[in-house]
């Protein structure tokens, strides 16, 4: 086929111009708009991490008092074995209270009281109190005799004056306590 262009040539220039304005005009449109979709993703990536910060500063926050309060927990803990070292020499070295008062727990002769316990060397025990008769002390001194105490000793039984009680001081051993 045959074409046959009548009009002029700067109307066929100026069409070319046109036709290659339209297109600059597009392809810098289209540039324009992947540059705005390229900053709002920058921008929302951006916000993104923000948050991440944002959370890793208080989650390291919240790791600081932890930390904080393990390091003081491990300073009391220190302080707490160093006092517990301090007694353990002395509660190793006089279990024989803690033989009698294990043994007073179970079972203790009733209408007697105790007022001074006191344990001496050699795992000897010193027990002081007032009892409602004489009849209470001898029954004292056989439960201790039952008990499997060693050496029971009533070192001294006297009516009180005032009250009518009687007051005594007994000396036993303790078996197996250290020291005996």
């Amino acid at each position: 086929m045959i074409r046959i262009d009548l009009l002029p040539p700067r109307y066929r220039a100026w069409r070319q111009k046109e036709t290659k304005s339209a297109v600059f005009l597009v392809t810098l449109a289209a540039v324009a708009a992947v540059l705005l979709a390229w900053q709002a993703a920058l921008q929302a990536e951006r916000a993104a991490g923000a948050q991440r910060i944002a959370a890793l500063r208080q989650a390291s926050g919240q790791y600081k008092l932890v930390h904080d309060h393990v390091r003081r927990l491990e300073r009391e803990e220190k302080a707490l074995a160093a006092r517990l070292s301090v007694l353990a020499p002395l509660i190793g070295a006089d279990d024989a209270a803690l033989k009698v008062f294990a043994s007073f727990r179970r079972r203790f002769p009733e209408r007697v009281c105790i007022a001074s316990l006191r344990t001496e060397a050699g795992g000897r025990v010193s027990l002081r109190g007032t009892a409602q008769s004489y009849g209470d002390v001898a029954r004292l001194l056989t439960w201790l005799q039952e008990e499997q105490y060693t050496g029971v000793k009533l070192e001294r039984a006297d009516l009180d004056e005032k009250g009518g009680r009687v007051q005594y001081h007994i000396q036993f051993g303790v078996r197996g306590a250290s020291g005996s």
